[in-house]
């Protein structure tokens, strides 16, 4: 990443917003990451206020990218099991009951099929530390995002507990749940998350609903990548990892479109060095096959591409395999394949940043979450969307299923 903090707003970035000039509802977010919910949430109009994170180079990564956010962290000053409400409020210059939504995805390593599932696992009982700040906040609904293992970890404990928190406390709140796959909003990828909102009891509850997109209607690999660069060899230092983007006869789709928008240049191409011998065995290797060595996969050009894993810094996770080139995908393929914008910039460090990328909700379907409870938030009266018809029917503000005149012009 450059020097300086960037002077981008993402406000309308991925459609029309809820509200105009960031006075939207106010927002904190918690176990922020590089900020993929955050910068749904901001795209459709709410003010982010502040963002806790403990991990220095997500704090890095989402200060650089939202220069007018105040982030509390890295380290200590980012650990929720340190951090109290006052310690937010103070910090964002905001008294109580300013704040009206909070926001997050406390580590889920522990709770996901993909990974280890350890009982003893210190990062399965942040959701309560999570809970607590919340407790304190009282803000008028909090949404919590997380993987879909987390509903039978532990025999169902942990969900039951979340559902159930509030019985007993002073402070109350309806909760539910939805299981939603990013593919239905037009992300190029299958990742199905949990989605947990939680609603004062004095407002009516809302239960999340994925996209109207159909399987046929995915966007697909090919969709996402046709623009973006095949021979990474020229994306050195001296270039800052920045390449043109790639002549093309034919029209890009408009997921690319979107996600490319006024670029000039795609960032974060840094390639990877493979040695001539994995070149040549993931060279022959068929789409959506495997290296049995190294367990990378080919994508699939006209599929979305799976799940993509953060892993750890202890515990990379095999990264996929571009679809036609004899490499794994760069740091900007990532990027495409989970909607994040062209312009929002990572490290140029392969293993941090991909597990930043998939860490992240993905920007677009956080953007339609965030109209959906927008909605909710104007039926309350309170405070007032625009743009927001009385509705039953699931937002789907995303590119192509909106009309054309409601997209965001640059």
């Amino acid at each position: 990443m450059g020097t300086n903090t960037k002077t981008t707003s993402w406000l309308a970035r991925f459609g029309i917003p809820a509200w105009h000039n960031d006075n939207g509802p106010v927002v904190v977010e918690l176990c922020a990451g590089a900020g993929g919910l955050g910068l749904g949430f901001h795209a459709a109009g709410y003010r982010m206020a502040a963002a806790v994170e403990i991990d220095s180079a997500a704090v890095a990564t989402y200060h650089y990218n939202f220069p007018n956010v105040t982030v509390l962290g890295p380290k200590e000053a980012g650990d929720i099991r340190k951090v109290s409400g006052t310690d937010i409020l103070a910090a964002a210059s905001l008294q109580p009951g300013d704040i009206d939504l909070v926001i997050g995805g406390p580590p889920c390593q522990g709770f996901s099929v993909a990974g280890k599932r350890r009982l003893d696992d210190e990062k399965n009982t942040l959701y309560l530390e999570f809970m607590r700040i919340v407790e304190e906040l009282e803000p008028k609904a909090y949404l919590i995002e997380n993987v879909p293992g987390l509903i039978n970890f532990n025999n169902g404990s942990v969900f039951e507990h979340l559902i159930s928190y509030w019985q007993g406390k002073q402070a109350r709140y309806q909760v539910t749940s939805s299981l939603i796959n990013a593919a239905t909003y037009r992300v190029p990828q299958l990742r199905t998350r949990l989605f947990i909102f939680g609603t004062r009891e004095e407002y009516p509850t809302l239960k999340l609903a994925g996209g109207n997109l159909s399987e046929a209607d995915y966007t697909t690999v090919a969709d996402a990548l046709a623009d973006l660069p095949l021979k990474l060899d020229d994306a050195g230092e001296a270039n800052e990892f920045a390449l043109p983007y790639k002549e093309t006869a034919e029209e890009l789709s408009s997921y690319a479109k979107l996600l490319r928008g006024a670029s000039t240049k795609a960032l974060n191409c840094i390639p990877t060095l493979h040695s001539s011998d994995l070149q040549a065995r993931i060279g022959a290797l068929l789409e959506g096959k495997i290296d049995e060595r190294t367990k990378h996969r080919r994508l699939k050009r006209n599929s979305p591409a799976w799940t993509l894993r953060a892993g750890t810094r202890e515990d990379t996770t095999a990264r996929p395999i571009h679809p036609t080139e004899a490499r794994v995908i760069s740091i900007r393929e990532a990027a495409r394949l989970a909607s994040f914008p062209d312009e929002f910039e990572f490290p140029n460090k392969k293993s941090t940043s991909h597990m930043l990328i998939g860490n992240s909700v993905p920007p677009l379907l956080a953007y339609n979450l965030a109209m959906q409870i927008a909605e909710w938030f104007s039926k309350q009266g309170v405070t007032e969307a625009n743009h927001i018809p009385v509705t039953s029917t699931p937002y789907s503000y995303g590119v192509d299923i909106c009309q054309p005149s409601m997209l965001a012009i640059s």
